[in-house]
């Protein structure tokens, strides 16, 4: 007996399209797939980062002789530096920002400076946002240490000049921000 000799069947053009287009939908849905876990892994390592500078926030000490900024305050500072601060507050009647800029530098690094802004939070331009959409926004500084920071150089200033800086508008949280956006542009052209 003669075996049957079957041929492949031929499909019209148009099947075999939509079979194409099929594959290529499903395909897209596996990279869409892929590309939410790639961004979910870039969110973890991103938090992971910012763990990592929040806990290595604080600049490398050469001695270990610590003092809190304040009482009961988790900023701490070298000994040796916050005489320095109040030196440079004492000698800078006119530049409050010598003062803060000082005190800034002495309780982080200039990295951690440059990658966090004051309070956090999204550019308060639309056109910011429209130009880079995914770009990434600073961290701000931690609260308690920026309430901290504040009162400190309010209370200093006030002590060692007789100034009582305002509440409203302060000077100091004008400051902080000048210092953030120098160092920010600084950290920029580093890895330019």
């Amino acid at each position: 007996m003669k075996k049957a000799h079957h041929w492949p069947m031929v499909l019209p053009t148009h099947v075999l399209q939509i079979r194409q287009v099929a594959f290529l939908r499903r395909r897209i849905l596996v990279l869409e797939i892929e590309n939410r876990s790639l961004y979910r892994k870039i969110e973890d390592m991103e938090k992971k980062i910012a763990e990592h500078n929040k806990v290595n926030a604080k600049r490398p000490r050469t001695s270990h002789l610590l003092v809190p900024l304040l009482h009961a305050s988790t900023v701490e500072i070298e000994k040796s530096e916050l005489d320095e601060v109040l030196v440079v507050a004492k000698a800078s009647r006119e530049n409050l920002n010598a003062t803060v800029n000082r005190l800034l530098e002495a309780v982080y690094s200039k990295t951690f400076l440059g990658s966090h802004s004051l309070s956090g939070g999204v550019p308060k331009t639309r056109k910011k946002m429209s130009t880079r959409p995914n770009q990434t926004v600073k961290p701000g500084l931690p609260k308690n240490d920026l309430d901290d920071i504040i009162w400190f150089v309010k209370n200093t200033w006030e002590e060692i000049h007789g100034d009582v800086l305002p509440e409203k508008n302060c000077p100091v949280r004008s400051a902080i921000k000048v210092k953030l956006s120098t160092e920010y542009r600084a950290l920029k052209n580093t890895y330019k």
